[in-house]
């Protein structure tokens, strides 16, 4: 499977995960819990992969030369993912964009 997730965790974790080719490639990072935040990740044409807490890099990484990347063609899903039945997302989303190239 090919994708990306954005996941927010209660102790404060985000993780911006990857999958190219089936394989999962995560950056990890802290925040305060309990406090607003800004997230912004991205994925360029060229396979870098960013995650930003509140305009501050928290990790950079490169997916592997040759990698398969494709777009995005299914339900875009805000809150939980249907197949975590013991999981939800307890919080305020304020705004969103999306932007592809």
């Amino acid at each position: 499977a090919t994708g990306w997730e954005l996941r927010l965790a209660r102790d404060g974790g985000v993780v911006f995960l990857v999958t190219a080719d089936g394989v999962h490639h995560e950056i990890q990072g802290r925040h305060e819990s309990g406090a607003w935040m800004h997230i912004a990740a991205s994925l360029t044409s060229e396979g870098v992969a960013r995650l930003h807490v509140d305009g501050r890099l928290l990790g950079e990484l490169a997916l592997p030369a040759g990698a398969a990347r494709s777009g995005f063609d299914g339900e875009l899903l805000l809150g939980r993912n249907p197949a975590w039945r013991d999981r939800g997302a307890r919080c305020r989303v304020r705004g969103l964009a999306l932007a592809w190239e």
